[in-house]
């Protein structure tokens, strides 16, 4: 079956329906990674201190990460805004909401009182709690959902090559 295809019923009323919410979930689950990367772009010593917060990673890979990862949520996340390698857009994304769900459960378990580093860095944000595991386990089943059934409308990657036709 063709990824972004509904078998069965409904025809092509159907098959619009289904593509019109893969296109609103890819632009949620890209808005969504590419807001929660600025903050962190814009400070990597502050996303490094609320990495060292959760106390999860070696002190020597708290920079790095802090570095890298912010630019790989903005990549995955403006990817999938444009529906350009949405599949592994998709994935990245999914591994990582399952990362964060992870590392926040960890810290909840271990009885750290610690400030999500989700979507700002500001003093007094929200603590990371089950809502923000809700949070990230939700993105992960949208990420799953457009790896598993495509991109939907006005992707750029359903442009045609040459001798083929849109799948816009």
């Amino acid at each position: 079956m063709d990824r972004g295809r509904v078998a069965g019923f409904g025809g092509a009323a159907m098959n619009r329906l289904h593509n019109g919410g893969l296109l609103l979930a890819r632009l949620v689950l890209g808005g969504t990674f590419l807001y929660a990367s600025l903050d962190k772009i814009a400070d990597p010593a502050a996303f490094a201190e609320a990495i060292a917060n959760y106390h999860l990673l070696p002190p020597s890979t708290q920079g790095f990460v802090a570095a890298i990862l912010p630019w790989v949520e903005a990549l995955a996340g403006g990817l999938l805004l444009i529906g350009l390698m949405t599949a592994g857009a998709s994935l990245v994304v999914a591994a990582l909401s399952a990362t964060f769900a992870l590392a926040i459960t960890s810290t909840l378990w271990r009885g750290l009182d610690v400030s999500c580093g989700c979507f700002t860095l500001q003093p007094g944000a929200a603590t990371a709690g089950w809502g923000h595991v809700g949070l990230d386990l939700a993105l992960l089943a949208v990420a799953s959902l457009v790896l598993c059934r495509g991109p939907g409308l006005w992707a750029l990657e359903g442009l045609p090559r040459c001798g083929e036709e849109a799948r816009l």
